[in-house]
């Protein structure tokens, strides 16, 4: 099956026509996004996803318009026919207003794609030291605004490697440094005990959740 699409959960087999171009998503990077994985026909640790969701709407000041079972059931049909899939829950302000939006309302656009196979064995592995994550409010959050992320991306396919990592800034130890990847969670195995590192300018990510508990 190909891909799948809603805008504001109107679920459509082609990319909607009625989102406007010119969003304050695409206009000021003024939204944030979720990604989720749909495997063996379930979304696992869904509930984390959605208090994420929540707390990005709080902190971006955003009425959140959907329930989570709501927003779960919708998620299911648009991935029904499906074994294995990517979803990416894009949201964005309403227009209004330039720098000082005059809206709290939200617009949600949805991608469920074929999920490409990734190896958990990485043969070559860089840093990227071009930019650095720092603490902030919504850097708890996936933002509109990824270009370090992108740039981090090229600096990987340049020196022709399988994955980057970037660092975080510590804030309280400047001699500790952690890190997380740009394809996904590292999750590291030692003495027979499996964990995630801790990231400092994303302490909401939803595999430690689920590897910790």
């Amino acid at each position: 099956m190909g891909h799948m699409y809603s805008f504001n959960f109107k679920a459509s087999k082609d990319i909607p026509s009625d989102i406007e171009v010119l969003n304050r998503g695409l206009l000021y990077g003024d939204g944030f996004f979720e990604t989720i994985n749909y495997t063996n026909q379930k979304i696992p640790l869904f509930t984390y996803h959605f208090q994420r969701i929540k707390l990005a709407h709080e902190a971006f000041g955003l009425t959140l318009q959907v329930s989570e079972e709501q927003l779960l059931a919708h998620l299911m049909e648009l991935c029904d026919g499906k074994k294995e899939a990517r979803i990416k829950i894009i949201f964005w302000r309403s227009s209004g207003g330039f720098y000082s939006p005059t809206s709290t309302a939200s617009e949600v656009f949805i991608q469920v794609s074929n999920k490409t196979p990734m190896s958990l064995h990485k043969k070559k592995t860089v840093i990227y030291t071009g930019a650095r994550n720092s603490l902030s409010t919504t850097s708890g959050f996936k933002t509109l605004s990824a270009l370090k992320y992108v740039m981090a991306g090229k600096y990987m396919k340049d020196h022709e490697a399988e994955d980057v990592l970037l660092l975080d800034e510590h804030l309280l130890d400047k001699r500790r440094k952690t890190f997380h990847s740009i394809l996904g969670n590292r999750v590291h195995p030692r003495n027979n005990e499996v964990f995630s590192l801790k990231r400092i300018s994303c302490g909401r990510g939803i595999i430690p959740h689920g590897t910790l508990e």
